[in-house]
């Protein structure tokens, strides 16, 4: 079926092909090709102790942080349906790694915190094919209170000719977010990244307004608040206020939801 010296690739000669590893052997496709291959490199324990891979096991623990803070990120917009396109997730990682790598700490143990670079996320938009500045041509203004425990969207002048609006659409609804997020550490003691509050991490609250019709010619004052369930926030939690903007068909007395053309940016961050 192949011939193998050392790790060099051999094509793969017979009627059938498969992919995988077997007796030491890693067989796959490459342009179109079957080959197989000696499997080769390090293993885990070699990986985990060798000073050469110190690096490596850096990597693999910033990793975990990134991970966790991409995540938490990410399931804060989960509260409200087909805001985010495919590509939130990867701009969010993108934010959180920038972050780790402003921590003057040592490798492998450096810290995401965001308390410390909180405009880092303001203007995020959860979805770069229809901007909401593109869709909803309204500044709103966005205010929150002292103990940053409530925040208020503030528009007066929603008009029709400021909406770009999809076809067919007949309503629109408006949508503000309030969520926290938590710094990340490096516990010295566990050897892992932790949460400095897993209590408030993921906390989230989200307001809509009413269905506003589309054919209204005067321009409309709307006021949303939102407030966050919680008694007290500590000084490492981060509050993200978002502000975003729905479309609607009515088709009798049903609302159907554009499934296509949605839009939310992060309008304030404390």
């Amino acid at each position: 079926m192949c011939n193998l010296n050392n790790n060099y690739m051999s094509k793969q000669t017979s009627l059938l092909t498969f992919k995988g590893k077997m007796g030491g052997i890693s067989f796959f496709e490459r342009n179109g090709v079957a080959v197989a291959r000696k499997a080769g490199g390090p293993d885990r324990n070699r990986i985990l102790n060798d000073p050469k891979f110190e690096r490596t096991r850096e990597n693999m623990s910033e990793f975990s942080a990134l991970t966790m803070g991409t995540a938490s990120f990410q399931s804060i917009f989960q509260a409200v349906d087909n805001v985010g396109s495919g590509a939130l997730r990867g701009r969010a990682s993108a934010i959180i790694r920038g972050i780790i790598k402003e921590h003057d700490h040592l490798r492998g143990k450096r810290s995401v915190l965001l308390s410390e670079h909180r405009e880092r996320m303001l203007n995020f938009e959860t979805n770069t094919e229809s901007k909401l500045e593109y869709l909803f041509n309204i500044q709103p203004t966005a205010t929150h209170s002292a103990d940053r425990l409530t925040a208020t969207i503030a528009i007066d002048d929603i008009s029709k000719a400021r909406i770009k609006a999809p076809k067919d659409t007949t309503h629109i609804k408006l949508v503000q977010l309030v969520g926290v997020l938590s710094d990340i550490v490096y516990n010295e003691t566990l050897k892992k990244y932790e949460f400095t509050d897993v209590r408030l991490n993921r906390l989230s609250n989200v307001t809509f307004s009413d269905y506003i019709p589309l054919v209204q010619t005067e321009p409309l004052a709307i006021n949303l608040q939102t407030k966050l369930n919680v008694e007290a926030l500590t000084v490492s939690s981060n509050v993200i206020q978002a502000f975003g903007i729905i479309f609607f068909q009515k088709d009798k007395s049903l609302y159907y939801p554009s499934k296509e053309t949605t839009a939310m940016r992060i309008v304030d961050v404390y």
